[in-house]
């Protein structure tokens, strides 16, 4: 192993020692290591402008992100992209302390009670273990590396832009920001974007295969709101339970395989609620007032439009149903004839806000306006979720509107993921049509490895913010339908349809991302995914 090599170990290690929790101040420390990486390097210490902080708006916590610059000839540009953020520690209990230092938490985990595979890997010199090992400080070492390495060359055609963003395990914040980032040092640099390396690890069926993909899952998540109507439970006939309503809406939706995916021979898995409860504060004897909750659906060619209106359709039957469930027992408890009257209507978040208006816009923009400078004040406490955030403001406006009989209202909820797929770009550069080709053929000559490509990768990433492929009117849609869009959330539609370029993801291999025993192969780290992106690199300058 090389001097180069062993430095990528080295500077993951140094990497993962600096605790960068997402969704909290600690990124800004692992912010400064990098800047500071950068600062010592001699190609920056003569071309300071070229490398930088790129501050987020409206955070609370001032994070950044990291960029530098290696600018050889012409305006050909490919960008480097990781995140620095991870995800806390608190699974490791007792071994918390060890999370964030390899080597002490692999001799620690020794005495566990963990499965074969865990196991045997603890004894196998291959694996490195440790918080943010394999998501993605692996990845980041890696890029930074490659960027000191291309700083060294006196001469070459090309430019490469590194790009380390906060805030992925969380909203993503980071790189919709930094798609105004990249516009800006397009228009400084004069640069030409032809593509992005990301550097997110990937799962192996096999030992000897080798996984990358030239796209990346898309990620809506949809808020369900339902509102009954009260009553004491002696008299359960005279209202209606929001929970029963949710519960047939959940029953119709979750793992349902129809809205499942198919493009280019991969199939996304099905939906799943993340959250679901009635919004009672304390108990007494009457059914909640409201209940909700969200689900979320990975694409790869479904709008917004396309799920929000087949998910209106099934809410609608889950409601019939549940009225026909409950007309049936009012009859049988009763012993009458007579029907059960109170029914359940659906409405899009758009549909509820145009009622609103319509009622009296002036109270409507009004209360719209205090409800979210609160929840910003909530969130930025961390008393809730902008997820959760949703149902406040659609309970806001059903406050409003004179209508108080039950209904359920469908909006989105941060955050959303538009997919991107390379095959959906329309690609005039040989290069790129061709590098498949190009992956395989490297790795067949300099390795023991088969290859597969995937056309997306399923880990949701911010690769999703490099294009925006479902359509005209779809961004509008999004804007119209999510309650937060503004202050609190928004997404750069344009800037990112302005971008257009592929994203092929180039990670090491890496375990049980998110978990106690997430790992990262070695031979990745200090070998495989160097080498190839650096042929990548400059056989694209080269060609």
């Amino acid at each position: 192993m090389d001097r180069y090599n062993r430095d990528v170990e080295k500077l993951m290690y140094e990497l993962v020692a600096v605790q960068s929790d997402t969704g909290t101040a600690q990124e800004l420390e692992v912010e400064r290591f990098i800047y500071e990486w950068f600062s010592r390097l001699d190609y920056f210490k003569k071309n300071d402008r070229n490398f930088g902080y790129f501050h987020m708006k409206n955070d609370p916590f001032k994070r950044s992100a990291v960029w530098a610059l290696v600018k050889g000839k012409g305006d050909e540009t490919i960008i480097l992209l990781n995140h620095h953020d991870v995800v806390d520690s608190f699974d490791y209990g007792e071994l918390m302390e060890f999370a964030y230092k390899p080597a002490a938490l692999k001799e620690k985990m020794a005495g566990m009670e963990l499965n074969d595979e865990v196991k045997a890997d603890l004894h196998d010199d291959d694996w490195i273990f440790g918080r943010g090992t394999a998501d993605m400080k692996a990845g980041a070492a890696i890029e930074m590396k490659l960027v000191e390495s291309f700083s060294e060359v006196d001469y070459f055609s090309g430019n490469v832009l590194f790009i380390s963003v906060p805030d992925e395990e969380n909203l993503s914040l980071g790189m919709r920001d930094a798609v105004l980032l990249l516009e800006d040092l397009k228009n400084e640099f004069s640069l030409d974007y032809k593509f992005t390396i990301n550097t997110e690890p990937h799962n192996r069926d096999r030992q000897d295969e080798y996984v990358y993909f030239d796209g990346s899952v898309g990620k809506l998540l949809m808020s369900v709101y339902v509102k009954g109507k009260r009553t004491h439970m002696g008299e359960i006939f005279k209202g209606l339970n929001p929970s029963y309503v949710l519960s047939k809406i959940i029953d119709k939706t979750e793992m349902n395989t129809d809205f499942s995916d198919f493009s280019h021979g991969m199939v996304t898995p099905p939906p799943s609620w993340g959250f679901a409860r009635d919004f009672k504060e304390r108990y007494d004897v009457s059914v909640p007032e409201a209940a909700g909750g969200y689900i979320g659906f990975l694409t790869l060619e479904s709008t917004p439009y396309e799920i929000m209106s087949e998910l209106k359709n099934i809410c609608k039957e889950a409601c019939d149903e549940a009225y026909r469930d409950i007309n049936r027992n009012f009859k049988r408890f009763n012993n009458i004839k007579e029907s059960y009257d109170i029914k359940t209507r659906v409405l899009t978040y758009q549909e509820l806000m145009s009622e609103a208006l319509a009622y009296d816009d002036n109270l409507t923009n009004s209360v719209i306006e205090d409800k979210k400078k609160e929840i910003a004040g909530k969130i930025n406490r961390g008393e809730i979720t902008l997820a959760e955030s949703n149902l406040l403001l659609i309970k806001s406006l059903l406050d409003i509107i004179p209508d108080k009989n039950p209904v359920v209202v469908l909006s989105i909820s941060p955050p959303y993921y538009p997919h991107i797929l390379k095959d959906n770009i329309d690609l005039k550069d040989r290069y790129l049509l061709d590098i498949d080709d190009n992956i395989s053929g490297f790795l067949y000559k300099n390795t023991a490895l088969d290859v597969k490509n995937k056309k997306a990768f399923m880990g949701i990433s911010d690769g999703s913010y490099f294009d925006f492929q479902c359509g005209r009117g779809v961004g509008n849609y999004v804007k119209e339908n999510m309650p937060l869009w503004g202050s609190l959330y928004s997404i750069p539609f344009e800037g990112m349809k302005n971008l257009g370029i592929p994203v092929i993801n180039l990670g090491p291999w890496g375990k049980d991302i998110h978990k106690i025993s997430e790992r990262v192969n070695r031979i990745d780290l200090n070998e495989t995914v160097p080498n190839l992106i650096r042929y990548i690199i400059e056989g694209y300058f080269k060609r």
